[in-house]
């Protein structure tokens, strides 16, 4: 039996989420910078107070026929693709939008925005646009937490690092434990 707990234990570790959504005034940029990847509005503690906010613009791609229609373009870029496409250069037949951050304002302008080193080292970083979380959510968080004191117990009874006269309760422990994983396991199901 002690080897199939172990098993059970070891597949249910690191299945956690990486990043758990939040709204707090306390996050690294980094953490901010990852929910903005999965299209998350970010901003500041002395943004939010004046409604500013950062967000990630969705790839997308522009026919080159739509080209010369766009007002959000200079003419003279305009120009230069539809030369380009002329010229038979090895270009798509499209224009492409990547990997532009831009900062959107109370009235609505929004402007290309790239961190500064203050921004960077800023440790009062929020997220918004939070998902409440669901009652799945939180049995899933329940099951990949004790699924990791699982293992971890295992591993200190497996390497003996527990004292010899907590042995036999820890060993009681962890088959409580076991039985507890399997029942949530199920429960997801």
């Amino acid at each position: 039996m002690e080897d199939k707990d172990y098993k059970v234990a070891k597949e249910t570790v690191g299945t956690a989420t990486p990043y758990t959504p939040q709204r707090s005034g306390n996050l690294k940029f980094g953490e901010a910078l990852e929910a903005l990847k999965q299209g998350k509005r970010i901003t500041c503690v002395a943004w939010d107070k004046e409604g500013i906010f950062i967000f990630m613009q969705t790839p997308s791609s522009v026919s080159l026929s739509i080209v010369p229609k766009m007002t959000s373009l200079p003419q003279s870029v305009k120009d230069i693709f539809i030369k380009r496409q002329e010229d038979n250069f090895d270009v798509h037949n499209s224009i492409t939008y990547e990997n532009q951050i831009a900062v959107v304002y109370p009235d609505n302008r929004i402007y290309g925005w790239a961190p500064t080193v203050h921004d960077v080292l800023q440790e009062d970083w929020i997220i918004l646009d939070v998902e409440e979380e669901t009652y799945l959510d939180r049995l899933n968080k329940e099951r990949n937490e004790l699924a990791i004191k699982l293992d971890k117990l295992t591993i200190a009874l497996l390497n003996n690092t527990v004292p010899p006269s907590a042995v036999d309760i820890l060993t009681e422990q962890k088959l409580v434990m076991v039985d507890y994983l399997e029942i949530l396991n199920r429960r997801l199901k």
